[in-house]
């Protein structure tokens, strides 16, 4: 099973781990959505239940995921039994944590999510702008997504696209198997072990940048699953994030095929 995670989700910000899961529910693949959000905030619970996905949300008071209120925090009992709730992973199973945290979780907490799924063997995905994903590289994610810019920030350098390739291929020698970022506005790579593609994202009149990254990493996820080939991978994905920079919203996957014949990914060649 598939579970995601979300952590930010209040009246002025997207559900990041909710998006993921009505994207792959597009795809056919069924996951659980799980976070802290108000209670009473009902927009990702409805838009789970109208694609018929499984959720099991912890809620609290809705002024503590104020994200613009220097004083209000997210409680750490409700941390805490988020931690509890991740302990039903099984072996096999993929955590997807997705987005930022609100105030009060520290981006350590991370590490303990990351600390619970892999003592149960499950595959971790992640896709948070904070240094703190540095610190779970020895627990062997198995994907990671970054922009050009948190890669500029984790390693406090100003890089050119070269030096985000290195970047990025450092992360998977300590231990990532693939990482996924967005360069630029024009350019998304991935980068394993053995091999790193980039591609360019395909010329759009963009209306939102909202949902982008999760179609991205969804899409990418689910291209993994059903064994894609990488390069196809990266096409496929990089289509459907442009789909949804052309949208209000995630892509829908109607505009796929016509955006992956303009997508050209190329083979990275690493200097030494």
């Amino acid at each position: 099973m598939i579970y995601t995670i979300t952590l930010n989700d209040d009246k002025n910000n997207t559900c990041c781990g909710t998006y993921v899961s009505l994207l792959l529910k597009k795809k056919d693949i069924e996951s659980i959505a799980l976070g802290i959000i108000p209670n009473d905030y009902q927009k990702a619970e409805k838009l789970l239940d109208d694609a018929d996905i499984k959720h099991d949300f912890i809620k609290i008071d809705a002024t503590q995921l104020d994200l613009f209120g220097e004083d209000k925090q997210v409680a750490i009992s409700a941390q805490q039994k988020l931690l509890d709730n991740l302990k039903c992973l099984n072996k096999g199973d993929i955590l997807v944590i997705c987005g930022s945290f609100a105030k009060g979780i520290s981006p350590v907490y991370l590490s303990d999510m990351a600390a619970i799924a892999h003592k149960k063997g499950a595959y971790l995905v992640v896709s948070v702008p904070y240094a703190t994903v540095m610190d779970i590289l020895p627990l062997q994610p198995f994907l990671i997504q970054l922009t050009g810019q948190d890669i500029k920030n984790i390693f406090d350098k100003v890089a050119g696209r070269q030096l985000l390739y290195q970047s990025a291929h450092y992360m998977v020698a300590k231990g990532a198997s693939h990482v996924l970022c967005t360069l630029d506005k024009q350019h998304i790579a991935v980068i394993n072990m053995t091999q790193g593609f980039v591609a360019e994202v395909p010329d759009v009149k963009k209306v939102s940048g909202v949902g982008c990254q999760e179609s991205l990493l969804a899409t990418f996820l689910t291209g993994i699953l059903k064994n894609h080939m990488t390069i196809t991978n990266l096409a496929n994905s990089v289509a459907a994030y442009a789909d949804s920079l052309q949208k209000d919203g995630l892509t829908d996957y109607s505009n796929n095929l016509a955006l992956q014949r303009k997508v050209i990914a190329q083979k990275i060649m690493f200097d030494d």
